[in-house]
């Protein structure tokens, strides 16, 4: 793989990674309250357009934490070329 086709792969692993933590701590419950369903999506809404409109997802905000790194920001890290290839190749 070459450096464009890393980073849409790693992009592809913290968008699917982001909409797996969100679907478990909030759907994926015993008795989820359908109260905060509203609230729920217009927060992950926000931290999305946060992270990969606004890009976020490059920089150390991303992490959870000081010692934790995105896939991107690894990806990012390693090549020469981080523009990702539009479309199927």
């Amino acid at each position: 793989m070459v450096g464009p086709e890393l980073m849409r792969a790693a992009l592809t692993a913290d968008y699917t990674s982001e909409c797996l933590q969100f679907l478990r701590t909030g759907f994926d419950i015993d008795n989820p309250d359908p109260a905060t369903v509203v609230q729920s999506v217009e927060s992950f809404h926000a931290h999305m357009q946060a992270l990969f409109v606004h890009g976020y997802i490059l920089s150390s905000r991303a992490a959870g934490s000081a010692a934790e790194k995105t896939a991107s920001q690894m990806v990012f890290e390693e090549i020469e070329t981080a523009e990702p290839i539009p479309g199927p190749t």
